[in-house]
């Protein structure tokens, strides 16, 4: 178990200094899109506004993948995220891809 979890540390953060390397424009979804990201084959999360893919993480995330999915879609889960250990967090940063939309007044 301890092995998987140093893996699945290691796999993260080189993805996210990959990104660190290459900066991109912040991408903006709405709402909808984000609620059509539910799946195995495409799981999206949010917390706060900041949007993440978490697709590559669901078969290894110790709690299983379902646990995760039940979030998907744009339900805010910034508590699920303040329940993990900061080492765990930085894996989310490294599943980033942008940020909520803003709606229109």
């Amino acid at each position: 178990m301890l092995k998987r979890n140093i893996n699945t540390i290691k796999y993260f953060t080189e993805k996210l200094f990959a990104t660190w390397t290459t900066p991109k424009e912040e991408c903006q979804f709405s709402l909808e899109e984000i609620a059509k990201h539910q799946s195995p084959q495409s799981c999206w999360l949010v917390t706060g506004n900041i949007v993440y893919d978490v697709t590559p993480y669901l078969q290894r995330h110790p709690g299983g993948g379902d646990i995760i999915l039940k979030r998907a879609g744009g339900t805010d889960c910034q508590r699920d995220l303040d329940f993990h250990r900061q080492q765990t967090r930085k894996i989310w940063k490294a599943l980033k891809i942008g940020v909520v939309k803003p709606t229109g007044k």
